[in-house]
């Protein structure tokens, strides 16, 4: 497996390791076999399959446009079924299109549908975080003005979202700030996005009418261009008790500056 390829990373009750990819069709199973580990294509013929989830043995994918499930995954290594798609009511856009799922404390499937463009006013179904039932059901806006969300994950105590989120290009080498952000009033957040950038600057093109105050604001600014993606909070017991619910954030860094 290209390990530059890999993009989410799921680990089963068992052991198994999942992980997705972007650019290939593809989700892979990591086993142990034999006291070795072994690489196996799990199920292929997705169109970018970024967005994994386990819950409850259930593996969840979330292609492009759709999003599928295969029940009780790790009992079904050896010759998996097809699967089920059970949520296909999304945008076909390329910009942004790849999607992130996380199984929330409620039970619920939440996963971002990013900004078809750099910087652009987006359609209302558009950068956005949804939610909705296991069953594919039920769906809800919960959270509006997100440009791009790589990385969610929940915070132990307070059961609240977290995610990063990239901002837009082209403003400037250090300007806006990409973000970390916390969703605290589902329904109602907003995050700024077209009109302000990483919490702080109004964006010259679309944010004249607007002021940043309007919005969600973030928890962390991240730095410019810095792309952060996953994200996790540590409730493991290996690292010093002071790295117990904090964050570790993988940021990729940029593309488009000159340092």
């Amino acid at each position: 497996m290209p390990d530059s390829l890999a993009r989410s990373l799921r680990i089963g009750d068992r052991g198994t390791v999942f992980v997705s990819t972007r650019v290939l069709d593809r989700i892979y199973a990591i086993i142990d076999k034999n006291g070795k580990r072994e690489v196996r294509t799990l199920l292929t013929g997705f169109y970018r399959p970024n967005g994994i989830a386990l819950h409850n043995g259930t593996l969840y994918i979330a292609e492009l446009s759709k999003i599928s499930k295969v029940d009780q995954v790790e009992d079904q290594l050896d010759n998996p079924p097809a699967p089920t798609v059970m949520y296909d009511d999304l945008p076909k856009d390329e910009p942004h299109g790849w999607k992130f799922l996380s199984v929330g404390p409620d039970n619920k499937l939440y996963f971002n549908i990013g900004a078809p463009c750099n910087i652009c006013v987006p359609p209302p179904t558009h950068a956005q975080i949804r939610r909705i039932n296991l069953d594919g059901s039920g769906a809800e806006v919960v959270a509006r003005g997100t440009r791009q969300i790589v990385g969610m994950d929940w915070h132990p105590v307070l059961k609240q979202l977290y995610f990063t989120e990239n901002q837009r290009d082209w403003l400037s080498e250090d300007l806006p700030e990409d973000k970390l952000n916390r969703l605290t009033h589902p329904g109602k957040d907003n995050f700024g996005f077209p009109y302000c950038g990483g919490g702080n600057v109004s964006d010259p093109q679309f944010g004249w009418g607007h002021s940043c105050d309007e919005f969600t604001p973030p928890v962390a600014r991240l730095g410019p261009h810095s792309a952060p993606l996953g994200m996790r909070f540590y409730t493991g017991a290996m690292f010093p008790k002071e790295y117990h619910n904090a964050i570790f954030i993988a940021r990729h860094g940029s593309w488009n500056r000159s340092k």
